[in-house]
C-alpha cells in the first residue's frame, strides 16, 4: 500500500512510564477533524480510528448469530465453516467479565504461533484472520498503530519537508489494569508488557497517503511485537511482521483487557438497544382483560382472507396471509315425516331424514399475527403464549353437545276426546369433536404483551346454534278432526361450552425509542444460524427476551428488551476482490463493513456509542496468487520459473498435520447435509421455572445420508463450544429435551444452544435453538 520509502526522519525517540505494561486501543467512525489519510488514518482498508477514553463505541447485544452463505461453503467448504466456528469459540469461551481476576494473569501476553510449512506456502490463517475481524467488530482497534499516533502536522515558514515539519503527537492505547476504575484509566506505552516508542516515517512527495504517521517501536529490539489479536498482522502498515504462517491459539491479555472495559457493568453510555429490539415498559396502570373464544376467530381465520378477518375482529394485526385449496362434500340433510307402510290407520307421522352429498372446492386461509396471544394454565398460574400462526389442523378436542328436539302439534293417544296439546319428544348427545380450542386476547397495537396479575373473575358461558330444522304435516289424530291438519317441526341444536376469564393485567408497552444511560452486558454469545443467504430466505427469526440495566436517578433499572432477528448479525461470503485489469498487484484478503451509531454523542464529541448490524465479512476467493515479475528481454518468454506465490487461505496449527490450502472440496459431502437435512420443530416451547418441560427433535432426510436405520441413528447431542442448555434442562441421544427448568439470573431468560445430530458414518449438521424461562408464578 505505502510507496517505496524515499526519506524519513526520526523526529523524536521518546519512552513512556512505567505507569503500566498492557494497553487497548477503542474503535470508532472516523468522525474527528484530525483523522485524515495524509497522516495515517482513514486508509483504504480501515473500517474506523481510534477513540479517546470515554468515548469507545461497543455491542449491547448479548447474544448475536453468524453463518457462512453458498460463495463461501462452494470455496472453504465444511472445512473452512469449521475454521470460523473456532474463531467465534474462542470469544464463547470468556467468561463474564466481572470474573476475570484484576490483572488477568490468566490470559496470556502472546498468542501467535508460526508453522513453517505454511509460511513457506505464503498461507494465511482463515481461523486467525477471523478472530482479528471478531474483535473489531467488538470495538477494538489496533493498539501498536495507536500506541503513539499523529494530531497535527504542519510546516513551519520558510522550511521545507521533512525538515520543517511539526508534529503533534498523542497517546490512543489505555491499560485494561489501571483502568477498572474512572479516577485510574491512564494512557500507556505498554503493549502486552512490550514498552514502546515512536518514529515519523516522512514521505514528502508520496503520490498516495500516508505521507507521514507514528509508527510503534519496541524499545527492546528483540521483544515480540504485534501480539495482540487486535493488531491484525498489521494490515495496514505493510504486514509490519510476516503474516504468512502465523496462526493465534486464543485471545491475549491486552485483548482480553480491551472487552472487559467496554463491556463491564460500571462503564455506562448512553446508548438505545439496537436495531429491530424494543424496550418493554411496565410501570403502567392495572386493567382489566377479558379474554374471548379462540375456536370462533380460528373458524373464522380458516375460511376468511386477511380484510374480512380484521374486519371481523378490529385491532387484530395480520401480518401476511396465504392460502391453499381442499376438496370437500357439502352434506345437505332434510327432515321429513312420514308413515310406514306397517303403521295402523291413525298412527303419527314418524320422522325421516333424506341426505344429499356434493363434493366441491374450498379455500382456506394460513395467517401470520402480530399482536395475538392465547391464555395458558398452568400449576402456577396464567401465563400468554404469542401465536405467530393458526394451524390448521389440530389434536384439541373440543366438547360440544348436540340437542334433537321434535314437537307434534296433535293429540296423544292417551289424551281425553277433543283435547288439543302439544307434545314434546327431545334427546340429546354429547360427543368431543377436533378443534382449535382455548382463549386468546388481541393485545393493543401500542403494547407487545401483557403481564397476568391475577384471575379476577371465570365464566362459564353457552351458546347454542340451530344446525338443522324442518317443518311438516302430519295426519290428525284418531277420534275426530281437531284441526285441518297437524303441524310438525324438527330442529337440532348444537350446544357447545366456552370458558373465558376476566384477569388484572399490566399492559406491556413496546417502545422503540429506547435510549438509556446503559451498562455493559458482561459477555456476548455467537451462534451460528444457517440459511440460504444469497436468495435472503429461509431465515427462521428468532425472538431474544434479555435484560439491559439503565441507570436513572443513581438508581438500576431493568429493562428488559425484545429483539426480533430476520438475518444474521455475521454473514460471510467469498468473492474476488482482486483490483484488475491495470491496478498494481496488491489484493486485499478480505473486506469487512461496521455500523457505528452515533445516538449517544453529545454535539461536538466523537462517542460514546454503539456498533450495529448486520455485518458482512467478505473474504478474496481469487487465490491462490501467484505474482509472475517480467523480464528486461522483450523477447523471452514469462513462464513459472518467474513467478513467486503471492498468498493462498489455508488453515494450520502447531502438529505435523499438513496445512489445509483453499479452496477445499474434500467436505461437499458435508455440506451437503447441512442443506438437505431438515430438523423439526422449527421452534421450541417456553418453559416455566418448577414445571416439568418436555420437547421432541426429529429429523427428516434421505437415508443417502443417514446411513444406519433408527433408532440407533442418527445421534443429538449439543455440538463442541455450544452454550449449555436451560439450567434443569437435558437432552438425550433420541433428541428428547427434558427436566424441570430451574431459576437462573433475571427471568424472563432466553437460553440459546446449537444441537448437533450425526450419523454413524461421521456426517453432521447443526441446528440453533432457543428457550425462554419463565418465571414462576
Amino acid at each position: 500500500m505505502l510507496p517505496i520509502i524515499k526519506r524519513f526522519s526520526w523526529l523524536a525517540l521518546l519512552t513512556g512510564g512505567l505507569q503500566g505494561s498492557m494497553a487497548f486501543s477503542l474503535l470508532g467512525p472516523v468522525n474527528e477533524a484530525y483523522q485524515v489519510p495524509v497522516i495515517g488514518y482513514n486508509l483504504p482498508e480501515d473500517v474506523g480510528a481510534p477513540k479517546n477514553y470515554g468515548q469507545e463505541y461497543r455491542r449491547n447485544t448479548p447474544v448475536l448469530y453468524y453463518t457462512c452463505d453458498a460463495n463461501f461453503w462452494d470455496y472453504f467448504g465444511a472445512r473452512g465453516v469449521a475454521e470460523i466456528d473456532k474463531a467465534f469459540a474462542a470469544f464463547n469461551r470468556l467468561t463474564n467479565v466481572s470474573k476475570m481476576s484484576a490483572d488477568l494473569s490468566e490470559y496470556p501476553f502472546a498468542a501467535r504461533r508460526r508453522n513453517w510449512k505454511a509460511e513457506s506456502l505464503a498461507l494465511l490463517d482463515l481461523k486467525s484472520w477471523t478472530m482479528w475481524m471478531i474483535i473489531e467488530q467488538l470495538g477494538l482497534a489496533e493498539p501498536d498503530r495507536y500506541v503513539w499516533t499523529l494530531h497535527d502536522r504542519w510546516l513551519q515558514p520558510n522550511t521545507t519537508c521533512p525538515l520543517g515539519e511539526l508534529y503533534l503527537v498523542i497517546k490512543r492505547n489505555f491499560d485494561p489494569i489501571l483502568g477498572t476504575s474512572l479516577d485510574q484509566l491512564k494512557p500507556t506505552s505498554y503493549i502486552n508488557g512490550v514498552l514502546y516508542s515512536y518514529i515519523i516515517p516522512e514521505y514528502c512527495n508520496a503520490p498516495l497517503p500516508p505521507q507521514a504517521w507514528g509508527q510503534a517501536v519496541p524499545v527492546d529490539a528483540l521483544a515480540e511485537t504485534f501480539t495482540a489479536i487486535a493488531s491484525g498482522f498489521g494490515y495496514n502498515q505493510q504486514f509490519t511482521y510476516s503474516p504468512f504462517g502465523a496462526y493465534f491459539t486464543g485471545l491475549t491479555r491486552d485483548d482480553v483487557g480491551g472487552l472487559r472495559y467496554l463491556l463491564r457493568t460500571n462503564n455506562m453510555n448512553i446508548e438505545s438497544a439496537g436495531p429491530n429490539t424494543f424496550t418493554l415498559i411496565t410501570n403502567t396502570v392495572p386493567q382489566l382483560l377479558t379474554t374471548s373464544n379462540l375456536t370462533l376467530l380460528a373458524a373464522q381465520a380458516y375460511t376468511n382472507d386477511a380484510a374480512p378477518l380484521q374486519a371481523l375482529f378490529p385491532n387484530l394485526v395480520v401480518l401476511s396471509t396465504s392460502n391453499y385449496f381442499t376438496n370437500i362434500d357439502i352434506t345437505n340433510v332434510v327432515a321429513f315425516f312420514t308413515n310406514y307402510p306397517w303403521d295402523p290407520i291413525g298412527t303419527a307421522a314418524h320422522l325421516g331424514f333424506a341426505t344429499n352429498i356434493t363434493p366441491t372446492i374450498a379455500t382456506r386461509f394460513v395467517h401470520s399475527f402480530g399482536n395475538l396471544f392465547g391464555l395458558v394454565a398452568t400449576s402456577n398460574g396464567w401465563v400468554t403464549v404469542p401465536m405467530v400462526t393458526l394451524p390448521t389442523e389440530t389434536n384439541g378436542q373440543l366438547l360440544v353437545t348436540v340437542q334433537l328436539t321434535s314437537v307434534a302439534l296433535t293429540n296423544a293417544p292417551w289424551m281425553p276426546f277433543g283435547t288439543t296439546n302439544f307434545v314434546t319428544n327431545s334427546f340429546s348427545t354429547t360427543f368431543l369433536t377436533n378443534t382449535i380450542v382455548g382463549e386468546y386476547i388481541i393485545v393493543p397495537t401500542n403494547s407487545c404483551e401483557i403481564a397476568i396479575l391475577h384471575s379476577q373473575l371465570t365464566n362459564f358461558i353457552t351458546f347454542t346454534n340451530v344446525i338443522l330444522s324442518a317443518t311438516n304435516f302430519a295426519p290428525t289424530g284418531p277420534g275426530g278432526v281437531t284441526n285441518a291438519g297437524t303441524v310438525l317441526s324438527y330442529d337440532v341444536q348444537e350446544i357447545s361450552y366456552f370458558t373465558n376469564h376476566t384477569f388484572v393485567i399490566y399492559p406491556v408497552i413496546c417502545d422503540s425509542t429506547n435510549v438509556a444511560v446503559r451498562q455493559g452486558v458482561e459477555k456476548i454469545t455467537f451462534i451460528r444460524r444457517d440459511y440460504d443467504s444469497l436468495l435472503t430466505r429461509f431465515f427462521i427469526p428468532i425472538t431474544n427476551e434479555y435484560v439491559l440495566n439503565a441507570v436513572t436517578n443513581f438508581q438500576l433499572i431493568p429493562n428488559y428488551v425484545r429483539r426480533t432477528v430476520t438475518a444474521p448479525d455475521f454473514l460471510f461470503t467469498a468473492q474476488d476482490l482482486t483490483a484488475g485489469p491495470d491496478a498494481r498487484p496488491y489484493s486485499p484478503g478480505s473486506l469487512r463493513s461496521i455500523i457505528f451509531a452515533t445516538n449517544g454523542a453529545y454535539a461536538g464529541i466523537a462517542g460514546p456509542g454503539t456498533i450495529e448490524t448486520p455485518t458482512l465479512f467478505t473474504f478474496n476467493n481469487v487465490g491462490p496468487l501467484y505474482l509472475n515479475f517480467g523480464m528486461l528481454n522483450t523477447n523471452a518468454f514469462l513462464n513459472e520459473l518467474q513467478q513467486s506465490r503471492y498468498y493462498s487461505w489455508g488453515s494450520f496449527d502447531g502438529t505435523t498435520n499438513a496445512p489445509v490450502v483453499y479452496p477445499n472440496d474434500a467436505s461437499v459431502t458435508d455440506m451437503e447435509v447441512q442443506v438437505l437435512v431438515q430438523v423439526s420443530p422449527p421452534y421450541l416451547p417456553a418453559g416455566t421455572v418448577g414445571v416439568a418441560y418436555a420437547a421432541q427433535l426429529q429429523v427428516l432426510a434421505s437415508t443417502e445420508f443417514w446411513q444406519a436405520p433408527p433408532p440407533a441413528w442418527p445421534k443429538f447431542f449439543l455440538a463442541p463450544n455450544s452454550p449449555g442448555l436451560p439450567p434443569g434442562l437435558q437432552i438425550s441421544e433420541g433428541g428428547a429435551i427434558t427436566g424441570v427448568p430451574q431459576a437462573s439470573g433475571v427471568l424472563p431468560k432466553t437460553f440459546d444452544f446449537v444441537v448437533r445430530i450425526m450419523d454413524s458414518q461421521g456426517h453432521k449438521v447443526d441446528r440453533s435453538y432457543a428457550i425462554r424461562i419463565d418465571g414462576a408464578h
